[in-house]
C-alpha cells in the first residue's frame, strides 16, 4: 500500500488522468498487447498519397476489427463517437484541403466503417491518406493482387489465369469476379461492367483509363486525369455492379491487344508491380511507367 502523496501514487494518478484526457479527445493507441500474428496473419499497410509514401507495414492477427487492429499498431485520433478515423500518426483529415483517410480490404473499398469490419485471415488491410478532388471513391484497386480474386471462383484470361489458379482461385466460365486481358475496345464489347466504367471513368472511380489511343492517369496532386506519354496499357479495377463487395473486374486493358498481353505478362512475372497501388500504366513493351496518383515508377 502506498501512502498519499507518494511519488508512485502521484505518477499513477497522472497516468490515469492522461488516459482519460486522451479518450475524451479521441486520441487512441493500443491499450493492451495484441495477440501475436500466426500463420493466418493479415497485413496492415498505412500509406499516404495514393500509396506513394509508406508509413507502416505490419502483420496483424485476424479476428479483431479493422479499427482495433489499427489502434493496436498506430497512434490515431477518431471523431464522430469513434466511428471515423481522423488522424493517423501526424496526418489528419482536412476537409478544406480535401484530404482524408480511406481503407481497403483486399483491394476493395470497405462499405462499412473500420469498427464494423472484422479482419479475416490473410487479408490485406490498406489505409491511405490522399486527396479526393478528381476521384473521390476509387471503389477497387489493384494494390492487393492477387486478392480479392484468390480463393474464390473467378473468370480469368491468360496469362493471369495460371497465377490465380496457383493462388487458390477456381477459374470458371462465369463469375462476378473477373480478371480480363485485352484491347480496351474488345473488353468493352465483351464485358458489361467494363463498358459502363470506361464510359464514365471518374464516376466509376478509375484512377487510370484509356480514351481512344491515349492513356490517362491521376497526377501526384490528385487533380484531373492527365495523358501519359508512351502509355499503352493500364491495370485498373472497378466493381462489377453497384455493390463492390459482390464482384470486381480487374482489367489489364491496352490500346492494342498486344500491349495488354505484354503488361499482363509483366504482372505475371513481377506481381509486386501492383502492390499498394491504385492503378498502373504500362508502355507498349509491358514496362511499368507510373502508378496513378504517384507518378513515374
Amino acid at each position: 500500500m502506498h501512502p498519499i502523496g507518494s511519488p508512485r501514487l502521484a505518477l499513477t494518478a497522472t497516468i490515469a488522468t492522461i488516459a482519460v484526457l486522451l479518450a475524451l479527445s479521441g486520441c487512441q493507441f493500443g491499450d493492451s498487447d495484441p495477440p501475436p500474428p500466426g500463420d493466418d496473419a493479415a497485413t496492415l499497410v498505412i500509406t499516404a498519397d495514393h500509396g506513394d509514401v509508406l508509413l507502416l507495414e505490419e502483420p496483424i492477427s485476424p479476428g479483431r476489427s479493422v479499427l482495433r487492429s489499427l489502434r493496436d499498431t498506430a497512434a490515431i485520433e477518431t471523431s464522430y463517437g469513434g466511428e471515423f478515423v481522423a488522424k493517423i500518426f501526424d496526418r489528419s483529415s482536412d476537409r478544406d484541403g480535401r484530404r482524408d483517410w480511406f481503407f481497403f480490404v483486399d483491394g476493395v473499398l470497405s462499405p462499412v466503417g473500420a469498427r464494423q469490419r472484422p479482419v479475416g485471415a490473410g487479408q490485406h488491410v490498406w489505409w491511405d491518406h490522399r486527396p479526393w478532388q478528381a476521384v473521390r471513391d476509387p471503389w477497387a484497386t489493384v494494390g492487393a493482387w492477387p486478392a480479392p480474386f484468390a480463393d474464390r471462383p473467378v473468370v480469368a484470361d491468360p496469362p493471369l489465369d495460371t497465377i490465380l489458379s496457383a493462388a487458390g482461385a477456381e477459374v470458371v466460365a462465369d463469375s462476378p469476379w473477373r480478371v480480363l486481358v485485352g484491347a480496351d475496345r474488345e473488353l468493352r464489347e465483351r464485358d458489361d461492367a467494363w463498358r459502363r466504367a470506361a464510359a464514365d471513368p471518374s464516376a466509376a472511380g478509375m484512377t487510370a483509363y484509356i480514351r481512344g489511343a491515349e492513356v490517362f492517369a491521376l497526377p501526384r496532386d490528385g487533380g484531373e486525369h492527365q495523358p501519359v506519354p508512351r502509355g499503352a496499357a493500364v491495370a485498373v479495377a472497378v466493381p462489377t455492379g453497384l455493390d463492390q463487395q459482390a464482384g470486381v473486374v480487374l482489367a489489364v486493358a491496352g490500346i492494342t491487344a498486344e500491349a495488354a498481353t505484354r503488361a499482363a505478362a509483366r504482372i505475371a512475372d513481377e506481381p509486386m508491380v501492383l502492390q499498394d497501388r491504385y492503378a498502373v500504366v504500362f508502355d507498349a513493351a509491358g514496362a511499368p511507367l507510373l502508378a496513378a496518383g504517384q507518378g513515374e515508377l
